[in-house]
């Protein structure tokens, strides 16, 4: 039987070293999608109602939702200004 050769530390840690690259990345990348979304800002402000209550929405509430298009919209009918 043959001894087993020692391994070193260094070949011993490089997957780990590998996925601690990848999880760097990983981190960096959403990081910098994170400050672009922040520096963006709101992508559409006035989409919801910002006070209490029910009403004050604007548009003529006279939408199909969606229903014989042939989509899956069927639940866009009480979005104001929804109607095609």
């Amino acid at each position: 039987m043959t001894a087993r050769p020692a391994r070193s530390p260094r070949t011993l840690l490089r997957p780990y070293a590998a996925l601690f690259g990848f999880v760097l990345l990983l981190a960096a990348v959403f990081g910098a999608a994170y400050a672009a979304g922040v520096a963006a800002g709101p992508v559409a402000p006035g989409i919801h109602r910002s006070g209490g209550g029910e009403g004050g929405g604007s548009g003529s509430g006279s939408g199909s939702g969606g229903q014989g298009s042939g989509g899956d919209m069927g639940t866009m009918g009480d979005m104001p200004g929804m109607s095609h």
